[in-house]
């Protein structure tokens, strides 16, 4: 269950967050797009060649945040931890515009995906209790 932001291990994301405003929805839509798209078209060049089992997800969480999520029997057995590094060596060759707007990366191995916090909020389903305490919806 691994959930990390770590845009500040790059000085220039904090800068590079936010984008210029071109007027319209539709061209902050399309620059959007093209972020996902850049973000995406990396992890599968980079990351799942060395890891063709994985499945790479990536989504649009709000105007300038993204999330990334990464399921890869690798990760099984692997503390927490450990399995950050390769990911972020990674999505650091991004432009700034993109890195910066990774708000959340979620590192799971499959077993996990029922169970993992981070996984279930990826979903935008309900995070799933662990201390058998039944919760209000």
């Amino acid at each position: 269950m691994a959930a990390s932001g770590n845009p500040a291990r790059r000085p220039s994301a904090a800068r590079s967050a936010s984008r210029p405003l071109n007027g319209t929805a539709a061209a902050r839509s399309d620059e959007a797009d093209r972020v996902l798209l850049r973000i995406r078209e990396l992890l599968e060049r980079d990351y799942l060649r060395d890891h063709p089992q994985a499945c790479v997800a990536v989504k649009r969480f709000t105007p300038d945040a993204v999330r990334v999520r990464i399921i890869d029997p690798a990760f099984e057995g692997v503390l927490l931890t450990e399995r950050d590094p390769e990911v972020w060596n990674v999505l650091e060759q991004l432009p700034d515009n993109c890195f910066g707007e990774i708000a959340m990366l979620v590192l799971v191995s499959p077993s996990e995906t029922r169970t993992s916090w981070a996984n279930q909020e990826f979903e935008g389903g309900p995070v799933p209790a662990t201390d058998g305490v039944a919760r209000p919806d």
